[in-house]
């Protein structure tokens, strides 16, 4: 309906700050960290979205969400301090925007939950076609800002890298990102954030069976905490959709006035 259309496009122009930023300073703090430190620092924001999710989808914060952020975080840790010996370049500033990064992600992520309803009521493709949009029209007068500067030399892709950032426009962006907001919708953004630390042990696994590669303890006890602290996170969130259908709870009445607010219906 137009009032979908409407709410769905009133949503990707608010995430359109956030989600640019989370990938911009993620994407510079690469140039001035080291792999290992920008991995640790990202895993940070599965404890941020716990926190924004309590404020402001009125979650509950339990000892086991936040215990299963210390987990998945410690997890990924142990896994990339045993590479540190394979990387160099750290620095605070580099350590700082990383920071900065996972926080934009956790805002990002809670807005997603909470100007969109649930999954069923939400067009995905329009979602992300708005985003797109509006990055383009708002955000394309930085390119002649950061060229002038200096700050970002402006070159035409070619050959290799042209294909390079198309396959990874279209896999590393589209594709993750399309699946993810889906599991925000679906499940909570606290599950889904988690979830994505869940990428560094099946890293390693597609390492041990196309690259024959083997792994001391540190790497085996960081997959154990990584996956304990997936496991945990959905156990401790397994009673929330039951309890947000009792009615009068503060959650059942957050979802409804979410709900509502998309479909422009007054609320109860």
């Amino acid at each position: 309906s137009v009032q979908q259309v409407q709410a769905t496009c009133r949503a990707a122009l608010l995430i359109c700050p956030m989600w640019f930023l989370a990938n911009f300073a993620f994407n510079i703090s690469l140039e001035k960290t080291s792999v290992s430190s920008n991995t640790i620092l990202s895993t940070t924001s599965g404890l941020f979205t716990v926190l924004l999710s309590a404020r402001v989808l009125r979650e509950r914060l339990t000892a086991g969400k936040v215990l299963a952020c210390i987990l998945s975080v410690g997890g990924v840790a142990l896994i990339s301090l045993a590479d540190k010996g394979n990387s160099s370049g750290d620095s605070i500033e580099g350590d700082i925007i990383a920071l900065i990064s996972a926080v934009f992600y956790a805002c990002y992520t809670v807005m997603l939950k909470k100007l969109l309803p649930e999954d069923d009521q939400v067009s995905m493709p329009m979602f992300f076609g708005f985003l797109g949009l509006f990055n383009l029209v708002f955000l394309w007068p930085l390119f002649p800002i950061l060229a002038a500067s200096g700050a970002e030399p402006f070159a035409i892709p070619h050959g290799t890298v042209a294909m390079s950032l198309v396959v990874n426009g279209l896999v590393g962006t589209v594709l993750s990102d399309y699946l993810w907001a889906r599991s925000v919708l679906l499940l909570s953004p606290s599950i889904s954030t988690v979830g994505l630390s869940l990428t560094v042990p099946l890293a390693m696994i597609a390492d041990l069976f196309l690259h024959g590669k083997r792994f001391a303890w540190d790497y085996l006890v960081g997959t154990a905490l990584v996956l304990g602290g997936f496991f945990l996170i959905n156990r401790s969130s397994a009673g929330l959709p039951a309890d947000m259908a009792k009615k009068g709870s503060p959650e059942h009445r957050h979802e409804r006035q979410g709900r509502a607010a998309f479909l422009g219906e007054p609320s109860e």
